[in-house]
């Protein structure tokens, strides 16, 4: 996968190196990028150009932006797609279980309406509405660090996200904390950019960093 951004040089090659940061001094063309980043799926005519194997890809298929992190539901994004999940679960690997609960439920329901009433309720229940009832979600933790590792596993691993764009980061976690992070990046072979408007040091010898300054020279 092979990322780049009309007007500008720079290549990002994620089949030879999964962590960049992009440090972009100059604000309006911070600012377009970002906007492009979060509102830009239009292969023909936006400035985003990604491509695998020589063939250009959707890009809203294949990133993913952080930009709110305090504000952010990972819930919003995959509960849905979970509970299919799950539920394809419960009528495979767990459907003698799956069969045996449905019919406990279903003798609780007729032993509740037995009275002198017409009733009638819908007996083939479906999983997802144990699921709903249970309000399964996915926790999120008050260290941003650990909420940080888990979503990219849960949007890697449930959406298929295979880029993951980080707005700011370093506002918000310590020097140590984003070598963890990084670490962590390396280690689990996510593809990551980390987008800055500020010029910084390389985060570790896997960092790699491009620059755009003020006068939209690019230093790689």
């Amino acid at each position: 996968m092979i990322f780049q951004y009309k007007g500008f040089n720079f290549k990002m090659d994620f089949e030879e190196k999964n962590v960049f940061s992009l440090i972009v001094e100059n604000k309006k063309s911070y600012r377009k990028i970002i906007e492009d980043l979060v509102n830009n799926s239009n292969i023909e005519d936006g400035n985003i150009i990604l491509s695998k194997n020589n063939k250009l890809v959707m890009p809203e298929k294949e990133i993913f932006v952080f930009s709110d992190y305090f504000n952010f539901d990972i819930n919003k994004f995959v509960l849905n797609k979970y509970y299919k999940e799950l539920k394809n679960l419960s009528e495979n690997e767990f459907l003698n279980e799956t069969l045996e609960i449905k019919e406990i439920l279903k003798d609780y329901i007729n032993k509740l309406i037995e009275n002198n009433y017409s009733l009638k309720f819908e007996d083939d229940l479906d999983v997802s509405q144990i699921l709903k009832a249970f309000s399964i979600k996915f926790e999120r933790s008050e260290d941003l660090l650990l909420n940080l590792f888990e979503w990219l596993k849960i949007l890697n691993g449930i959406l298929g996200y295979e880029i993951f764009f980080f707005i700011n980061i370093e506002n918000f976690l310590s020097e140590d904390e984003l070598l963890e992070f990084s670490k962590f990046i390396v280690y689990n072979k996510y593809k990551v950019v980390f987008l800055e408007n500020f010029y910084r040091n390389k985060l570790s010898d896997n960092d790699n960093l491009i620059v755009i300054d003020n006068d939209l020279c690019e230093i790689f």
